[in-house]
């Protein structure tokens, strides 16, 4: 993006004078470790929220929160908003929050794996080999996440085209050898950035297929199916705790049912959450724990965040050795909806169990990495512009599909 681009998307009166073109990046500004003393806070709730969670991970380490993920985490001021970013170089068994790689070839594998059909896994095995060679030689995971809050769903703020474009300027100068990403990205539940990052030349390459339930449609919680789930809610005999006071042993019983369902039964590149996380997600608010108890003993969880008129669920676990009859994940997803329209927010229901979530009528679309590689060089261009056309035509396809 050139100064000619800037002054068209800008109306602010230095940026009529090349003369000061430096002064643009002083709208931007980073914290890390060498900066956090020095730094200049915006002032709102919001950020607030987000330095007490990031502050500690910033001077501790991602490894210290969450074991799959090997990063440099920081933070960036534009205008009013904070936001968390990561950086990466390589990286290639990083959970895939923090990398396209593990997300593009690592986590495929996974998949192919529980695929039935002999023909697809013979085709695709030999592409992603491929791809895997490619991708390492050049420097496929080398980049940039923006607004990166290391969950499977990354909510975005109420981000203005101009702001973005500062951001893309800021980390295009400082970081030049790196692509800049933004995740869980899509026309319906953020459609004006959506708009904005195509316009600022970010490309989109297809991700998954997520679901979401606008909680503001009555017909959600009028249906049939709805007050089936609801009954059986009432006289489930589980107890339904918000932000329990947890004991150590409490605590890490709801890491053993997240890792039940989370990392043993979708995936180990999800996040790899410890107690050092949960302890403070719990402490700084950063997640809204709701658990099931019968007879003392925890057998759901659930932690929910919201922003921007958004909510997602980033903390789901349920007691997988129990009988199917105790429908834990019916019940889990119950409270999630309520919960969504008691705040009166979209419920971001992110993918899989495409089934469950369409006959109770949530809406699906795709979702994108929204990535911006026009200042690297053409080589390292050549695994993104494949890797677009790939996802976006078969790979759409079988999203849909499976």
């Amino acid at each position: 993006m050139d100064q000619k681009a800037l002054k068209e998307i800008f109306s602010f009166d230095y940026l009529k004078n090349p003369s000061k073109e430096n002064s643009f990046s002083d709208l931007v500004e980073v914290c890390d470790l060498e900066t956090i003393e020095k730094f200049k806070w915006p002032i709102s709730h919001d950020v607030e929220e987000t330095k007490k969670f990031f502050l500690p991970l910033i001077k501790r380490g991602s490894r210290y929160y969450i074991d799959n993920i090997q990063t440099e985490i920081k933070l960036v001021k534009v205008k009013n908003h904070l936001l968390p970013f990561t950086v990466n170089f390589a990286e290639y068994d990083n959970s895939y929050v923090c990398s396209p790689y593990s997300y593009y070839v690592t986590y495929a594998e996974e998949t192919l794996k529980a695929s039935s059909s002999k023909w697809l896994k013979t085709f695709a095995q030999g592409g992603l080999w491929v791809l895997a060679k490619l991708f390492q030689k050049t420097h496929f995971n080398k980049v940039i996440i923006i607004n990166n809050w290391l969950c499977s769903t990354n909510l975005l703020p109420c981000l203005q085209k101009q702001e973005i474009a500062l951001l893309t300027h800021y980390f295009k100068k400082n970081y030049p050898q790196h692509a800049l990403i933004f995740r869980s990205i899509d026309q319906k539940t953020n459609p004006d950035s959506f708009s904005a990052l195509k316009q600022l030349q970010f490309q989109m390459v297809a991700s998954r297929q997520i679901f979401y339930t606008d909680t503001k449609r009555k017909e959600v919680f009028e249906s049939r199916l709805f007050k089936s789930d609801l009954k059986l809610l009432q006289q489930s005999g589980y107890e339904v705790v918000e932000q329990p006071c947890l004991t150590p042993e409490e605590m890490q019983r709801i890491l053993d049912l997240y890792n039940q369902v989370f990392i043993h039964k979708y995936s180990k590149l999800n996040p790899q959450i410890n107690k050092n996380f949960l302890s403070l997600a719990i402490k700084q608010n950063f997640l809204q724990i709701i658990v099931l108890k019968k007879e003392g003993r925890i057998d759901g969880v659930v932690g929910y965040t919201c922003r921007n008129g958004m909510m997602t669920c980033s903390l789901f676990g349920y007691d997988k050795t129990l009988s199917p009859k105790t429908a834990l994940y019916r019940l889990l997803s119950t409270l999630l909806m309520t919960k969504a329209r008691e705040l009166d927010v979209i419920f971001h229901q992110s993918a899989g169990a495409s089934t469950y979530k369409s006959i109770r009528k949530a809406k699906n679309c795709i979702e994108y990495l929204a990535v911006y590689h026009q200042h690297l060089p053409i080589r390292r261009k050549v695994p993104w512009w494949l890797l677009k056309g790939l996802c976006n035509t078969l790979g759409i396809y079988f999203m849909k599909k499976y």
